[in-house]
């Protein structure tokens, strides 16, 4: 009896014992318990959604109480689809997420690199901007002058001056009576006497050449040209020189003595001397301003004087007399028919005539080269008449060289004296004279 009042009371002091005491075992499992557990699952899920979801808000909210207590049984198979469903739905929404975060961090990776090549890029511009400035203030520099012309324009009008010379030359046509060859050879006279120094000059300044850059600044106009006024006046009047001068510029080394004619064609040959010719025999030339513009033979002295400058060499020589130019010895061979013909046969030609005209004691020598050298180093000067009788050529020999060589005077040559080898002058050799 004490415990089953003890039992009571227990059971009265609990209520849900009491409670429990009086339910069914098969009510443990009551709706409502199922409508709990079903809650706690789906707020379960929901939390692990808002989790994974960064970037938008839930799509549906969590249901109610009220809702949760009209939902009164739910099938396993049906829950367990429900939750297959809501995975895949986070798998793709978790691989969506990843894609995102993929291609912002893309973005974001490419605008720091941006932002890193940004300091390289623009001071590299800056530098670029810098130099172009720097080269155009330095062109501009270079192509002033003293007067605030540019050099480049001054250098376009001094190549313009030059090719219209150029072009000019170019497009002569030869005067009647010229030959060919002294008519090629003034052309290209005329283009060397133009002094391309200035033009060079600027050029090498606007190429930036600091020494050609302080002589251009000197520079205000267009260079003249002195040295081309004979040529063009030449060109202009081709009377202005004589035909019989002109024609002596088919030799390469007569063009200065062509372009000299008027102002040496007034000398009186009549006034002009030798100087001292008693310690040394004179080497004198046909192309002398003094007598090389006369007439003699069929054109001008300074081509065909070659016997009379020879003989003026000698017999001054001989003579102690310095008045006995190639000039007075022209004067007498004209006369005497020698002006043409200087060499009749071996031994009828103008040497041999004129030792008895202006009397100098002449010694006819056999075509030897040792009998020759004889008289050579005996001191006796002597007269040389090679080539052929139709085309002779002269030589005046006035001593021998260590070798043994003829050391003689060209009448016809700059370059004088020359040397002649005994042994092949001798297979060339006309007649020779010594002479005293």
């Amino acid at each position: 009896m004490k415990n089953k009042n003890k039992d009571l009371n227990m059971n009265q002091n609990n209520p849900i014992a009491n409670e429990n005491d009086a339910m069914d075992p098969n009510d443990l499992f009551a709706p409502d318990w199922k409508e709990k557990s079903l809650s706690r699952t789906r707020r379960r899920q929901e939390r692990i959604k808002r989790h994974d979801q960064d970037y938008e808000p839930l799509a549906h909210s969590v249901p109610s109480k009220q809702e949760s207590k009209d939902i009164v049984q739910i099938d396993p198979s049906v829950l367990q689809q429900d939750q297959n469903s809501t995975k895949q739905k986070d798998l793709d929404e978790t691989i969506e997420q990843a894609t995102i975060a993929s291609k912002l961090e893309s973005s974001m990776n490419q605008a720091g690199t941006k932002t890193h090549k940004r300091p390289f890029l623009v001071p590299a511009l800056l530098l670029s901007v810098a130099l172009i400035g720097s080269s155009l203030g330095v062109s501009w520099y270079l192509g002033k002058d003293a007067t605030g012309n540019t050099l480049a324009t001054l250098y376009e009008e001094e190549k313009t001056q030059y090719n219209d010379y150029a072009n000019t030359i170019h497009s002569l046509t030869k005067p009647e009576g010229w030959s060919d060859q002294a008519f090629e050879n003034l052309k290209f006279a005329a283009l060397q006497a133009y002094d391309q120094s200035q033009l060079n000059t600027l050029s090498l300044a606007l190429e930036g050449n600091i020494d050609a850059k302080a002589q251009a600044d000197h520079l205000t106009s267009v260079s003249s040209q002195n040295g081309i006024e004979a040529f063009k006046n030449l060109f202009t009047k081709p009377d202005s020189i004589p035909m019989n001068v002109i024609n002596v510029a088919e030799h390469e080394d007569m063009i200065d003595f062509v372009m000299s004619y008027g102002q040496s064609a007034a000398i009186d040959p009549n006034q002009v001397t030798l100087g001292d010719v008693t310690q040394q025999m004179p080497d004198l030339k046909t192309f002398d301003p003094a007598w090389g513009y006369i007439d003699y033979g069929i054109g001008c002295f300074a081509a065909n004087g070659a016997a009379p400058t020879v003989i003026a060499d000698v017999f001054s020589f001989c003579l102690d007399d310095p008045t006995l130019t190639p000039y007075r010895v022209a004067q007498w061979a004209n006369e005497a028919g020698y002006a043409l013909n200087p060499v009749v046969s071996a031994d009828n030609n103008i040497v041999l005539a004129a030792s008895g005209q202006f009397g100098v004691n002449l010694n006819p020598l056999l075509n030897y080269s040792t009998l020759i050298t004889d008289q050579i180093a005996y001191g006796y000067p002597v007269i040389l008449i090679t080539g052929t009788i139709e085309a002779p050529y002269f030589y005046a020999v006035y001593g021998l060289d260590e070798a043994g060589n003829w050391l003689a005077y060209d009448p016809l040559s700059a370059s004088s004296p020359v040397v002649l080898n005994p042994e092949q002058t001798e297979q060339t050799l006309i007649k020779a004279y010594a002479l005293w």
